[in-house]
């Protein structure tokens, strides 16, 4: 009873698959890498001052690949958080 069973179990099976057609591909998902990112973001001068610690916060992690010598969005936030006292430039790099 039970191979009966198993054996029905596997035609099912086999009958479902055969159904499915062989060319259904699933869309391949766009691949955005960190150069697409960079690209997006603004990196040019805040248009209004920045706010509070959080969005200077929030900006340094945006740009967090940008050099702040050539990011002028990334170096206003490090002078506001500098100025604020949440951030202390290394010796090494002032």
């Amino acid at each position: 009873m039970v191979l009966v069973i198993a054996g029905l179990f596997i035609v099912v099976v086999a009958a479902w698959c055969k159904s499915i057609p062989e060319d259904t591909e699933l869309p391949a998902e766009p691949r955005i890498t960190v150069a697409d990112i960079q690209y997006r973001l603004d990196h040019g001068a805040p248009r209004e001052p920045i706010g509070d610690a959080r969005q200077a916060h929030a900006i340094t992690q945006e740009h967090i690949n940008c050099d702040e010598a050539t990011c002028a969005r990334k170096r206003a936030a490090i002078t506001f958080l500098v100025a604020a006292g949440k951030w202390r430039r290394d010796s090494g790099r002032i």
